[in-house]
């Protein structure tokens, strides 16, 4: 791996592995095709405005408690962006939103709504719907109505259509069952029918809904308490996940196939965005199983998933292509799974396969995944070894046609460091991909994702976040030091090399850093993958077969070599040039005490081997000497 800028070293090329079809799941997401248009038919009066509302409200319950108008529980909101700098602030948000109005019959869902006089240049409108209060990001935006949304299976929702003419594409969304199967004593004589059959627990033959006084506009779990909900959990599915008793639960869960490991392995802390068709989003998060479930919904009718790859630790964007108009570049990697229905949602499982179109549906699903993944893998590895794990809330880009890497912690650098960076040639470096040529679009972390390996593409995640890691102990100004270190190697060095060699300026700081950095990017590979491995060699194997970079350059093996319980060896056939031997008597160090040396004044190697002397060999039984003669050895 190259580093700060990385990219895999000459190592055996990853195996184009052919796998086996796996089962079809209940929902198969989309890979032929990348631009499906959404195609919406005839606009539907609107039974959840507040008058409309209110006046169900009144007519059903009027005689207990009337209303002049019931409180908004959400308002439909069309977000305007008038530059990229707004459309990020909604992106970074974690708002549900669509780029089609709602209310209209939707014919078909795709991946994007043709707006008109939208070009290349500009930004669409986008919809969504917030909760009463909810606080609105930095955009220009404007309330389309002030809403109030029951759940869907009340009587209360039922009497608000059938005031708008949607009756009958109420009842249907509701349930479609034939006037033929509806039991007595709820026949079509009856003057309550249909309700009588739909809502047996509020409505009887003849008469009004049952009232509740504990369950009104002015409770504080207003409108939820409308419906009782069935929480019980009846099986396991095959991913191991809770399914619940009610079939109109939305629940199910999210796997990954991993290559090397062969299997489907859960895809854990990502986001879920359901929609109701109307002005209903729900969302619910991936536990460490995969497992997902929107709790206190019921859905009826056609319903729409989506897949949004973001949560605490981090959102990932990219997969564009080179030619793209520029907000999607800020865009969260989201994947829509299709239109449901049939009355059964609570056992929907999705999996990602391994991809056969390199930049498609399925490559961008199936690298998102895996780096998230990675991500969490990497947190776990960072606590257990008592070293500090990333900042929360990267900004992580991936590339469907680059094997490297790049980690500038961009949200975490003043503005002036980064505009230094750019006037030292960083666009023209090569060192991004080439659609990413302003300052707001820059990510903290980009990595390559032209890997058919799981272990491959587990490892150039490892690598970036171990930077990300290492930024914390060091600060900002050091980062910036290292970016016009690794800026300038790239331009001085014949072959655009961003780790130089010994000679190029800083080359000390250079060393430092990729070294760690590969250093954690085997050590946590190997704890995730073992035996299991697509190289010739596990991936603590390579490390402990690596001298330097090149020589006298990027001591890779070496923190190894202060931690490993190896007998004394010595080496002359470790890779990356150096000559001699590499004396190897110390044992006995961790990943925590050498990153507690790994500090903003630890620039160089020498200043880490004096450091480790300093600070770590008292009491530890190890030699000075034996310090000296392994960092020789590099």
């Amino acid at each position: 791996m190259l580093g700060w800028s990385c990219e895999k070293e000459a190592l055996p090329t990853p195996t184009m592995i052919e796998t086996e079809a796996s089962p079809e799941p209940s929902i198969v997401f989309r890979s032929e095709k990348d631009s499906v248009p959404t195609i919406l038919g005839a606009q539907r009066n609107n039974p959840y405005t507040v008058s409309n509302m209110t006046q169900a409200w009144n007519s059903l319950f009027g005689q207990h408690k009337t209303y002049a108008a019931l409180p908004v529980t959400h308002q439909y909101v069309k977000f305007d962006p008038q530059s990229l700098e707004e459309y990020k602030a909604l992106a970074e948000s974690g708002i549900t939103y669509v780029d089609f109005p709602l209310g209209y019959e939707v014919v078909q869902l795709g991946d994007y709504y043709p707006q008109e006089g939208v070009g290349p240049e500009g930004i669409p409108d986008f919809y969504g719907v917030l909760e009463a209060g909810e606080p609105v990001p930095a955009v220009t935006y404007q309330v389309l109505e002030d809403l109030v949304v029951p759940p869907y299976g009340t009587p209360l929702t039922a009497r608000a259509f059938e005031q708008v003419g949607g009756l009958s594409a109420y009842f249907e969304g509701l349930g479609g069952t034939g006037v033929g199967a509806i039991p007595d004593p709820c026949g079509q004589e009856c003057p309550n029918y249909p309700n009588c059959f739909y809502f047996p627990q509020h409505f009887g033959c003849s008469g009004p809904p049952t009232y509740n006084g504990d369950c009104t506009p002015d409770s504080p779990d207003w409108p939820d308490c409308l419906v009782i909900y069935d929480d019980e959990e009846e099986e396991l599915n095959d991913c191991g996940c809770p399914v619940p008793g009610d079939v109109r639960m939305p629940a199910g869960c999210i796997q990954v196939q991993d290559v090397e490991r062969n299997g489907l392995f859960p895809v854990e802390a990502v986001r879920v965005a359901w929609w109701n068709g109307w002005f209903t989003f729900k969302t619910a998060e991936t536990d460490a199983r995969g497992c997902w479930q929107i709790k206190n919904h019921r859905e009826y009718g056609k319903a729409y998933m989506w897949v949004s790859f973001r949560n605490d630790r981090a959102r990932l964007r990219g997969f564009v292509g080179n030619t793209v108009q520029v907000w999607r570049l800020l865009a969260t990697v989201t994947d829509y799974g299709g239109e449901l229905g049939g009355g059964s949602y609570n056992n929907i499982q999705t999996e990602y396969n391994l991809w056969n179109n390199q930049g498609g549906r399925d490559h961008r699903n199936w690298s998102a995944a895996t780096v998230m993944n990675a991500l969490h893998h990497f947190h776990t590895e960072a606590q257990n070894d008592g070293i500090n794990p990333p900042p929360m809330g990267l900004d992580i880009y991936l590339t469907a046609y680059r094997r490297d890497g790049i980690a500038l912690m961009t949200s975490q650098i003043p503005v002036q460091l980064l505009e230094q960076w750019i006037n030292q040639g960083l666009f023209n470096s090569q060192l991004l991909p080439n659609v990413i040529n302003s300052l707001l679009v820059i990510p903290d972390v980009a990595i390559g994702c032209n890997f058919q390996n799981s272990d491959e593409q587990w490892a150039i995640a490892q690598h970036e976040l171990a930077h990300t890691s290492h930024f914390t102990n060091v600060g900002a100004e050091y980062w910036f030091q290292l970016g016009l270190a690794t800026i300038t190697a790239w331009y001085v060095t014949e072959d655009n090399d961003p780790w130089g060699d010994e000679t190029v300026p800083d080359a000390g700081r250079l060393a430092i850093c990729e070294s760690w950095a590969s250093h954690l990017e085997h050590v946590y590979t190997d704890r995730a993958y073992g035996g299991n491995f697509s190289g010739a060699f596990s991936w603590l194997d390579r490390l402990d077969r690596w001298r330097n970079h090149r020589p006298n350059h990027v001591p890779i093996g070496l923190h190894l070599d202060l931690i490993d319980n190896v007998e004394p060896m010595v080496s002359f056939d470790r890779i990356g040039g150096g000559s001699g031997a590499v004396i190897d008597n110390v044992t006995g160090l961790t990943n925590g005490q050498l990153f507690s040396v790994l500090d903003a004044s630890t620039d160089n190697p020498q200043v880490y081997r004096q450091r480790i002397i300093n600070d770590l060999l008292p009491g530890s039984g190890i030699a000075v000497g034996d310090v000296d003669a392994l960092f020789n050895s590099y």
